[in-house]
């Protein structure tokens, strides 16, 4: 079926299982996967250290993570006694981008008869989290007709709604190994995969909702697998910076990844197409201009991440992610995006068999490592747009929505407003200026926060005292060292009994790289 897989058959093994079940092998797909890398060259990457995530002694499996509305790392993933047959459920937890836990691993779906699997995670424009995954029949070790499910979080990751079943037109039964995206128009897409009734080999499809996931309807098929002579499994899907949608669908007759792609919101599809080698669900993501591919590689089962620069056409840049002890094979994952050039990848290792009892999640940063066309330091200073109010006797946290530089899109001016990202580890000059508007307080203060507390040093916070009825300045500076993922705040405070203004003339939050480390 190729759904449970860890490792991907041989071709004769495939041949042969084929011809044993009636099936003519004629009808095989016959091309090898191959591919002539002509792409640009994606910037180098240093893998960081890998740290273990989550580790009970059971099969932590198929996760996938994403950055939610608040700036936390949001990481679901299946539990169960092994890696098939078991009846597993789906967990989340939360983490702070520098690491530390905002929310222990949760049991979010434990469905009362079937195993749960699979995750995928979008964030949608709204704000909400959408977790999919599908329902799987241990006893009978086959998926369900329509098993396909999404749930909601409203409070990123917190708590989540009840199941919605994602219609797939299939008539056997349906699964899904991604997330689903969402469209500039509001619509959301997801990929499924499955069997109906008198066919061979498995088909890949899409289905749309136009009511914020509410409701779904079948759209179209991305991949017929009887016309093509192979089976389309587990597709992904991500809008190019074309703006077309571009669909990786695995192929285990092939132990290839194939491509399709969609000009019309994924109502018609293009032909799929040989892109390169590969086996396990293919989880996409965009970076830094690129569309990074998070796989299992075709022979080895080691987790692999390429990446494309023209949105899709050609691949390569390829990385082998760091294996754990005696778990080597990747039991998927995710690359997940984070400042301007960094990635964070998420994903399972297990032993190697169906029935492995424990696999691992795990978590490895990736920074670019070569020159960046020589734009100097990153270095970024935001100012006020518009006067922003600053509570009385309480601190405030200010918001940015102007950017004087920001070499290295550390900052945001539409989401988590008031955070620069830290995208490389290194000694950083901080400072925070505060103009307040005249007022009867008897102290102005401002102060720098690091992931959101303190950060202890005395340079970076600053205390005044006001000359009554006049504006005041409050400012603080000194040098810090940051590592990749973290973010810095600006806060400003004052005891005057009622709001004042923090002024845009002065107000000012600059972070600039004073040297990294080599």
């Amino acid at each position: 079926m190729g759904i449970l897989d860890p490792k991907p058959p041989t071709r004769a093994e495939l041949t042969a299982t084929y011809a044993s079940k009636g099936v003519e092998t004629s009808k095989l797909d016959k091309t090898e996967a191959a591919v002539t890398y002509t792409v640009k060259k994606e910037r180098a990457r240093t893998l960081g250290t890998t740290k273990t995530l989550a580790s009970t002694g059971t099969h932590l499996g198929f996760p996938y993570a994403v950055t939610a509305a608040d700036g936390n790392l949001v990481v679901a993933w299946r539990d169960g006694a092994n890696h098939a047959p078991s009846k597993g459920v789906m967990k989340v937890a939360r983490y702070t981008q520098a690491g530390a836990v905002v929310q222990a691993p949760t049991t979010v779906r434990d469905d009362p008869t079937y195993d749960c699997r699979d995750a995928g995670l979008l964030l949608l424009a709204d704000g909400r989290l959408a977790l999919t995954f599908f329902i799987y029949d241990q006893t009978a070790e086959t998926p369900l007709l329509d098993g396909v499910r999404v749930m909601f979080s409203s409070d990123n990751g917190a708590t989540w709604g009840a199941p919605v079943v994602i219609d797939s037109a299939f008539t056997t039964w349906s699964a899904s190994a991604g997330a689903m995206i969402q469209l500039p128009n509001g619509n959301l897409l997801m990929p499924t995969y499955g069997v109906s009734a008198g066919k061979t080999f498995q088909h890949a499809h899409v289905s749309r909702s136009t009511d914020g996931g509410a409701t779904w309807a079948p759209l179209a098929v991305m991949g017929d697998g009887d016309v093509d002579g192979r089976h389309y499994q587990e597709p992904n899907i991500i809008v190019t910076d074309a703006g077309d949608v571009l669909a990786v669908i695995r192929s285990d007759t092939a132990l290839a990844h194939f491509t399709t792609r969609s000009s019309d919101g994924g109502a018609t599809w293009s032909k799929p197409v040989n892109a390169f080698p590969g086996n396990g669900a293919p989880r996409l993501t965009k970076q830094a201009g690129y569309i990074q591919c998070l796989h299992r590689h075709e022979s080895t089962g080691r987790a692999v991440k390429i990446s494309s620069g023209d949105n899709g056409a050609t691949w390569a840049n390829q990385i082998v992610l760091p294996v754990s002890g005696s778990k080597v094979s990747s039991a998927y994952g995710v690359a997940v995006p984070y400042g301007k050039d960094s990635l964070r990848y998420i994903y399972s290792l297990q032993e190697g068999a169906n029935n492995v009892a424990t696999a691992d999640i795990l978590q490895v940063d990736s920074i670019v490592s070569e020159d960046r066309g020589n734009p100097g330091p990153m270095a970024a200073r935001l100012r006020l747009s518009s006067t922003v109010q600053v509570n009385n006797a309480a601190w405030t946290t200010l918001t940015f929505a102007t950017e004087d530089y920001d070499t290295d899109q550390a900052h945001s001016t539409t989401t988590n407003t008031s955070r620069i990202n830290i995208p490389t580890a290194g000694y950083y000059f901080v400072k925070g200026t505060v103009y307040f508007a005249a007022s009867a307080a008897v102290q102005v203060q401002c102060r720098v926060l690091k992931n959101g507390v303190t950060t202890g040093i005395p340079g970076l916070r600053d205390k005044r005292n006001p000359v009554s009825g006049q504006d005041s300045i409050a400012t603080c500076s000194d040098v810090i060292y940051l590592n990749v993922g973290d973010y810095l705040e600006l806060q400003a405070y004052q005891d005057s009994g009622a709001a004042i203004s923090a002024r845009t003339e002065d107000t000012a939050f600059t972070v600039a790289l004073h040297s990294a480390p080599v």
